[in-house]
């Protein structure tokens, strides 16, 4: 294989990775309102996994009323440093 075939390989392999490491890492947790406000969601974690803040944007999908009290799942992303609310779902008692 010719240096230029195998550069222009290269290439490709890079080219197609590249979305994948500008995807950010999601993650998930659950737990129960603290606080909330416009443009922060602090939740109480279960299993003494401590508080956490999540930033709520207008990109932030959220599933039912978030009031203090009620128990949540969240999906979030770390963004300079910070966490980034993508969805936050009410649990209900069924």
């Amino acid at each position: 294989m010719s240096s230029a075939a195998r550069l222009t390989l290269l290439l490709m392999v890079l080219y197609a990775a590249a979305p994948l490491a500008l995807a950010p890492q999601t993650h998930a947790t659950r737990g129960i309102v603290k606080t909330v406000a416009a443009a922060e969601l602090v939740l109480t974690r279960f299993q003494q996994r401590g508080d956490i803040a999540l930033a709520l944007t207008s990109g932030t999908h959220i599933d039912g009323t978030l009031e203090v009290g009620t128990t949540v799942s969240a999906r979030y992303h770390e963004e300079r440093g910070h966490y980034v609310a993508d969805a936050v779902s009410v649990e209900h008692l069924h």
